[in-house]
């Protein structure tokens, strides 16, 4: 049996059980036609009947005219089928009940300004009628204990209330019918109100109306082609709304206004041309389990609210965003299901909130957007298939966490104008651009997860003081990380894998960059671009174009690994620093590939460990040094073309020349080679070459080309040629050690040279040999 069925018999068993106990001489009437309505106001009256129930009878008709009726006793009062109650449109009410226990059952009121009116009563019960009033159906006011019940309540002219209820308690208004009312119910200032499996149609302000009603409940009620809010709820507190079916209204679904503790459930709120929900001023508001479609604004919208809780709602292809919320604190949402909105979620103004566990598709716009936002939890939400998966505008001291943010046509995760805000854990796969973050400061995006982006992994514009750590960022059309005009960020211990495009693109100033792992980029592994003071250390680079190629100044750059790279360090400008790197390379590219090609001047190249099959440092620029280098090369260990370099202390291993440099007044200081054709080959002037060991090499140890230069205190034994040719004028050759090779120990082959105090071995015609004019040769000995 339905539940609205087996109230009204509960409660008519109980009104005449009541009255059969409670007077033993109680007394039924009935009335028929030919009664007026004085005849039955006189009989109600009469004390001395004592009647308990009057019964109308369609003996002699069913239409009773003009009855007015002031009920100051208990009475049921009952009819036959068809029997209706017709006054005037100057007729103010059928009956006024002023008593309590009074029972109202199955008339038809026809043309009254309101059927039923009670005022301070107790026990009321208006159960089956039809009302076709001018005004209002029932209204009634300070009473308790009232019932009104599968009542039918048709609008017509100046209609107003279908039920209208005003300081009351305990009020059940249950399985009514409501058409084409002004207000269908409306409730004021009242509590424990329960209006359920009421059927409200056409109603041109309020489906249900409560203002200032508390501990009341609205459920399983169907409204329909409603022209204003559907339910409405004013300066209430501990209302539930449940059950109900909300559809096909000219405005919003519900309205909540100043209210608290108010449930909205299991609603089911579709095709209204305004917000399927409007929450405003109101907290500790629970949205749950509704279905909010096909409306022309917002699913929900709450503005000025605290402690809302939206969970579990399936919200899909509203005109607006599907939950928005501004200038709203302590925000749950979490478990919604969002779909084909124009947003999915859009929050502003909003601080110490969850936004969790949500997931977001097919939205016209963004997924979820953020702005203004702080201490705020966004977490474990999927998003997908949306423009934007995630945009946040201005996050403060929040946290982004364990996201899946994929196939979103632009960006996965935007964010802007942010800072103190952890984006950690996320999977960014298959977007335009994976993480795109602008001006953003003390943000810390670790552990994610970005793959298969279009447009690169991570992209930071305007960056300050942020730290990126952690994250696999791999298999990218471009990119795998690019900041751009940043200060002061780390990028420490991320995984670059396959990305076509660079690693790690900088562009900005006093930058960390460190411990990275970079693998099989398409061009780069790191660029430093118009910046400086950047510090590039341990990190592994292998299988890419250019290891580390730098466009700056002032950067720092040591103690990485590189392997298997055109380039391992390339610098395009000055004043760099690499230090005690290891750089080791088997290139796969056609043409000359290097350990280190710097193109600058006052570049230092200190310490590093070269082994490759090409050119380990390759130097045109001045003023630079290259100092305890120690290079095993299949090419030339060093070349150098500039002036005023240091090359120091370097240990140079090469199946070719070890040390190639054109320029002048260079210095060639306490290097040690090891090479298979030259260990020097020298193309300028005012150059020196002093104290370096260049023996057992297959052509020459030093060789000469040019002026003024000084060669002094080298050792360069053992060579298959000469141990120094000299080819120039004016060169001082000093103190070097030059035994056992196979021509001479040194050939001079110009003017004005000047040959002291070597050592060119035991046998004469090995010592030296001299072309020229004016050359001054002495002292020299075995």
């Amino acid at each position: 049996m339905d539940r609205r069925y087996l109230m009204i018999n509960i409660i008519l068993f109980a009104l005449l059980l009541f009255a059969s106990i409670s007077s033993i001489s109680a007394v039924s009437y009935s009335v028929d036609s030919s009664c007026d309505s004085d005849y039955i106001q006189n009989l109600i009256n009469n004390d001395s009947l004592n009647i308990t129930e009057l019964h109308f009878s369609n003996v002699s008709g069913s239409v009773f005219d003009g009855i007015v009726l002031d009920i100051y006793k208990s009475i049921v009062f009952t009819c036959d089928d068809g029997v209706v109650l017709k006054g005037k449109r100057s007729f103010a009410y059928a009956f006024n009940v002023l008593s309590d226990d009074v029972t109202v059952v199955g008339f038809n009121f026809v043309d009254y300004f309101t059927g039923v009116i009670a005022d301070n009563v107790n026990n009321l019960s208006i159960v089956n009628n039809t009302f076709n009033v001018s005004i209002d159906g029932v209204v009634i006011g300070y009473s308790r204990s009232v019932n009104i019940l599968d009542n039918v309540f048709n609008g017509g002219y100046n209609s107003n209330y279908g039920v209208n209820v005003n300081r009351c308690e305990y009020v059940n208004i249950v399985g009514n019918y409501l058409n084409n009312t002004t207000l269908s119910v409306y409730v004021s200032e009242s509590n424990n109100i329960n209006v359920s499996d009421n059927n409200l149609i056409n109603t041109s302000v309020y489906g249900v109306g409560f203002q200032r009603v508390n501990n009341s409940i609205i459920s399983n009620n169907s409204l329909e082609n409603d022209s204003n809010y559907c339910i409405s709820i004013n300066h209430g507190d501990n209302v539930t709304i449940e059950g109900n079916s909300i559809k096909n209204s000219k405005s919003d679904g519900f309205y909540v206004y100043s209210s608290n503790n108010i449930k909205i459930k299991n609603n089911t709120v579709e095709n209204n041309e305004g917000y399927g929900g409007l929450i405003l001023s109101s907290n500790n508001t629970i949205i749950e389990e509704n279905s909010i479609k096909n409306n022309g604004a917002e699913g929900f919208h709450l503005d000025s609210s605290k402690r809302a809780n939206i969970k579990n709602n399936a919200i899909e292809n509203n005109s607006g965003t599907g939950i928005s919320a501004s200038n709203s604190d302590s925000l749950n949402i979490t478990r919604n299901t969002l779909k084909k909105n124009k947003n999915g979620i859009k929050v502003k103004y909003s601080a110490d909130s969850q936004v969790e566990y949500n997931v977001i598709s097919e939205n016209k716009e963004v997924g979820l957007h953020l702005v203004k936002i702080e201490k705020c939890a966004i977490n474990n939400n999927t998003v997908h298939n949306d423009v934007i998966g995630i945009y946040i505008n201005s996050i403060n001291s929040s946290s982004l966490y364990r996201n899946v943010l994929k196939n979103n046509s632009e960006a996965g995760i935007y964010l802007f104008n942010s800072e103190s805000l952890t984006c950690a854990e996320n999977s960014v796969i298959n977007n335009n651009v994976g993480l795109y973050g602008d001006n953003l400061t003390n943000v810390n995006i670790t552990n994610n997860y970005l793959q298969n982006n279009k447009k690169g992994g991570i992209y930071l514009l305007l960056a300050y003081n942020n730290m990126i750590s952690n994250n696999n960022v791999s298999n990218n059309d471009l990119h795998g990380f690019v900041i751009e005009q940043g200060i002061g960020n780390t990028i420490t211990r991320n995984f670059f894998y396959n990305n076509k495009g660079n690693g790690i693109d900088v562009y900005g100033d006093n930058n960390k960059i460190n411990y990275n792992i970079i693998s099989s980029s398409g061009f780069y592994g790191i660029v430093i671009d118009g910046s400086k003071s950047n510090k590039v250390s341990y990190n592994n680079i292998s299988n890419v174009y250019y290891g580390i190629n730098v466009y700056s100044e002032n950067n720092h750059i040591t103690k990485n690994n590189i392997k298997k790279c055109h380039i391992g360090v390339y610098l395009h400008k000055g004043k760099n620093t690499v230090l005690n790197n290891t750089i080791s390379s088997n290139s796969k590219y056609l043409g000359n590939s290097y350990g280190v090609y710097a193109n600058g001047n006052n570049n230092k190249i200190l310490n590093n460990k070269f082994s490759t099959n090409t050119t380990g440092i390759k130097i045109k620029g001045d003023k630079n040094t290259l100092s305890n280098n120690q290079i095993s090369s299949k090419k030339e260990g060093i070349s150098v073309e500039g002036h005023n370099n240091k090359i120091k202390s370097n240990k140079i291993t090469s199946k070719s020349n070890g040390l190639k440099l054109i320029g002048n007044k260079n210095k060639i200081t306490s290097n040690k080679f090891k090479s298979k054709l030259n260990s020097i080959i020298l193309n300028g002037n005012n150059n020196s070459i002093s104290k370096n060991r260049a023996s057992n090499n297959k052509n020459y140890g030093i060789q000469s080309f040019g002026n003024k230069n000084t060669i002094t205190q080298n050792t360069v034994n053992k060579n298959k040629n000469h141990g120094i040719k000299v080819n120039g004028d004016r060169n001082k050759v000093k103190y070097n050690t030059a035994r056992s090779c196979g021509e001479h120990g040194m050939k001079i082959s110009g003017d004005r040279n000047i040959v002291y105090y070597n050592k060119l071995g035991k046998k004469m015609s090995k010592r030296i040999c001299v072309y020229g004019y004016k050359n001054k040769v002495k002292k020299n000995k075995a």
